[in-house]
Parts: C-alpha cells; structure tokens; sequence
C-alpha cells in the first residue's frame, strides 16, 4: 500500500505505510512547549507599526498579528502557540536560516531546534 503526501500544490512524493507511520512517530514524539513568543495564545502585539493594519491576519478589535513563532511564518499556517524545544529544553524562540532549494523554493531552518519550513514564492 502507498501514499500520495502533497507537499504543495505542485510537488509531493510518494512512501511506503511503513515509512509514513515511522515520519508520524518521529512527529508525534517531538516535545512541545508553549510559544515564548505569544504565551500560547497564536497571537503577536502589532505594537507601533503604522502598516499593522495591512498586514495578513491584523485584528483590529485586539491590534494583534498571528504569531510568527508557532506557524504563522509559513506558507498558509496557522499560529498554534506550541513550539519544539531547544537543546536546553526550552520552547524556541526561532532564529530561521534560509537556503535556496531550487529557483523559487526556499528553505528555512532553525539554529536551535531544527524546525524547517519552506516557502514556494512562485514563478
């Protein structure tokens, strides 16, 4: 048995059952901690920026942003205030370095606990 995992909407890869299951428990054993960032909460004081309000996702009613600490930072994410945990076991603040991985596709990882992401900013 096989699956079709999208990875975005033009790429994506094929796996074994046994290989997915293997991917999902290395997910689901990853320790979590609340986003330093936002307390938990997926959400970010705009502060003093003048251009808050056109930002992707501004609340006018509480003047805040999604977080970009807990998943608001990738591509169609959503802030979900938990964060993995650096290496001294504490939740991350990320600190994201990123890497060309082909004409239009970027990479970014983390310093301290590895989490990555990717953008596809399109042709």
């Amino acid at each position: 048995m096989r699956f079709f995992v999208f990875i975005n909407k033009r790429k994506g890869f094929i796996m074994s059952s046994d290989l997915m299951r293997k991917y999902i428990d290395i997910l689901e054993s990853k320790q979590m901690g609340t986003c330093p960032m936002c307390q938990g909460s997926g959400r970010k004081a705009a502060g003093d920026d003048k251009w808050a309000s056109s930002y992707s996702g501004y609340d006018k009613a509480t003047h805040t942003l999604p977080c970009t600490n807990c998943g608001g930072q990738t591509m169609y994410g959503k802030a979900t205030g938990q964060v993995p945990l650096n290496k001294e076991g504490q939740p991350c603040l990320h600190d994201y370095e990123g890497r060309n991985a082909g004409r239009c596709y970027t990479m970014y990882s983390c310093k301290h606990c590895g989490d990555s992401f990717g953008i596809d900013s399109g042709d």
